[in-house]
């Protein structure tokens, strides 16, 4: 019995922290949770559970007996007795049940938790070798130069670090048994450094180290992943409580999908006793799941696109959370609003479904104007209500946390940019797309989609959209339009120079979504269809459907547009100096580009 209760709960302090499903006194909760989420097998459960029935049926005909807080079974006639009252003919039989029922649980516990490695052996190579090192910074017998310098530079750094008892006993078996694997793994000097850089930042918080002693395949698949990609590397250094997801060693064959992001997302709110422990476990899930992501994207288990989309999932089910706690405040504090919510609008790389690892979101919100005042005891009137909640909003999706920050948030693009309104009404905003709106402002609007909030307010948005680019012509000759649109590339040129030559580059990604951009608005008149889809490459197609593009035109700059997102998401995944040939992709579609907007 204690066994099963000591596996449960070992779990639930693992994992009931992040998992508030398991925050739970019942044990048969608790076991249905950890099915539930996957950290037991079903049959592991079944077993458990089967187990545990019989072994307090047991302990209760025994107390029963003589009515005594007792746990052991009698012998003689009194030992009959209980066997009978467990539906068994013999005694022997009886013992058979248990000892398979005890030996089963025995059997669960053993394979259901990693046991802890021997005591360290004073004659074993890679405990001599760290031995040495510790004393000396030195790692003779390992192949590597007498003062290899990460290591050296590692005891440096630890020398200066003060460190319980406890973290240099785990520290000094840890050690001996990385070294060990950096011998099977042969990693560059480069990885080691940043391997050395997590056993840094973790040392003192010895419950790491004792995870990764515990899990030998948690080490190899970080020293993996490690070497594969420095961000992974930055954000597990960064996070050290990611290193619970390195333990499936399904990572990355299986990504996360938008049903279970939707599900993780709903299962943090589930748990919000306030606002600042659920921000934290927002981020806390955010970082695991890019986690996953990213090494998705390293196994080549999504394309380039499946990780845009994916990417833009968690951001939208992230940002419709932060929108529901900075209403709960709202609530709090001024009572219901009666009419719609505000709705969220993503412009740039989320509104175009193609966000990256590092990519800022352009966020504007949208309301519908009521009358009537909030219900509260403070009762307030709509837009400083609705402008109350995007200030909130905008502020948990950027504030720091422990488990780090949501996302850097851009809400310049509103109406009249910083001078405008932060909240702004559907009726306003479609007036200005359609009477004030500079040409720019237009483009970034071919690419924006209501994300989150109000779906009546997000449908009104969607209406503004499409009314303000048909009808561009009594604003915009198309000659004037290709013109600004000219104007528009060459300052970006100018501004950013060399910055990220994938994007800005003559040929790269920004050229290809000017292309887009200026097919949009010279034909969505003729043919609003093309503004049915965000996403660049779908409105790439739309384009040629419609016959602005021909054949050849569509294949290179998808082309293009293919390579280069992969190359970029490459270098952020991987590393910036990652080598690419930045000429040849910009290549593809450089001529294009040029002949279709000069």
């Amino acid at each position: 019995i204690r066994e099963i209760e000591f596996l449960v709960q070992t779990f639930q302090l693992l994992r009931g922290g992040r998992e508030t499903s398991l925050q739970t006194p019942s044990i048969f909760t608790a076991l249905g949770q950890l099915q539930k989420l996957q950290l037991l097998p079903d049959s592991a459960v079944a077993g458990l559970l089967s187990a545990y029935h019989f072994l307090r049926k047991v302990e209760n005909r025994i107390q029963a007996l003589h009515d005594r807080q007792t746990h052991t079974v009698p012998d003689g006639e009194d030992g009959l007795k209980v066997a009978i009252a467990m539906d068994f003919e013999t005694r022997a039989d009886f013992d058979t049940a248990l000892a398979e029922t005890r030996n089963s649980v025995q059997s669960l516990f053993e394979q259901s938790l990693p046991q802890p490695p021997g005591p360290a052996d004073d004659k074993n190579p890679g405990q001599l070798r760290w031995q040495r090192a510790r004393e000396h910074g030195r790692d003779r017998g390992s192949g590597r130069p007498s003062d290899w310098k990460p290591l050296a530079d590692f005891v440096k750094r630890l020398n200066r670090l003060s460190l319980s008892q406890r973290a240099s006993r785990r520290l000094d078996r840890f050690m001996p048994l990385l070294l060990e694997r950096f011998d099977l793994f042969s990693p560059t000097d480069e990885v080691v450094t940043r391997v050395f850089d997590l056993v840094s930042a973790i040392c003192r918080r010895s419950a790491y180290l004792s995870l990764l002693l515990h899990n030998p395949q948690a080490t190899d698949q970080m020293l993996k992943l490690f070497a594969a990609s420095k961000r992974v590397a930055q954000a597990v250094t960064r996070h050290p409580a990611l290193l619970d997801e390195l333990i499936d060693p399904s990572l990355g064959a299986y990504p996360p999908t938008q049903d279970d992001i939707q599900a993780g997302v709903k299962q943090v709110l589930k748990g919000h006793n306030n606002t600042e422990t659920t921000l934290q476990n927002l981020n806390y899930y955010k970082q695991a799941v890019s986690l996953r992501i990213a090494v998705a994207a390293l196994r080549a288990t999504l394309t380039v696109y499946e990780v845009q989309t994916a990417l833009s999932q968690l951001a939208e089910h992230l940002i419709d959370a932060a929108l529901k706690l900075s209403l709960l405040e709202m609530e709090a504090r001024h009572g219901c609003l009666p009419g719609p919510e505000l709705a969220v609008i993503a412009y740039g790389s989320l509104g175009a479904r193609a966000l990256g690892f590092d990519s800022d979101l352009d966020l504007i919100f949208l309301f519908r104007p009521e009358s009537r005042l909030s219900g509260g005891a403070r009762p307030v009137h709509a837009e400083r209500y609705h402008t109350n909640v995007a200030r909130r909003l905008l502020s948990l999706l950027s504030a720091t946390t422990p488990s780090g920050r949501l996302y850097n948030i851009d809400a310049r693009l509103r109406p009249n940019g910083r001078a405008g309104l932060l909240v702004s009404s559907v009726a306003a905003f479609s007036r200005y797309q359609q009477q004030k709106a500079w040409l720019w402002e237009l483009q970034a609007l071919t690419r924006a989609r209501a994300i989150a909030g109000s779906a009546g307010v997000g449908q009104e948005f969607s209406t503004a959209r499409q009314r303000a680019l048909t009808t561009l012509a009594p604003r915009h000759e198309q000659s004037g339009i290709s013109l600004e649109v000219q104007a528009m590339r060459k300052r970006m040129a100018r501004q950013h120079g060399a910055d990220d030559p994938l994007k800005h580059s003559r040929g790269g990604l920004l050229d290809i979504e000017f292309v887009v951009q200026l097919g949009l608005l010279l034909n969505t008149e003729k043919f609003p269809e093309l503004l049915n889809t965000t996403r660049i490459n779908e409105q790439l197609k739309a384009l040629k459907d419609c016959g602005w593009l021909d054949r050849y035109a569509f294949q290179t700059l998808d082309r293009a547009y293919t390579q280069l997102s992969q190359a970029r998401q490459q270098k952020a995944l991987i590393n910036d100096s990652v080598e690419v040939d930045t000429a040849a992709l910009l290549a593809i579609a450089y001529k294009l580009c040029d002949e279709l907007l000069e």
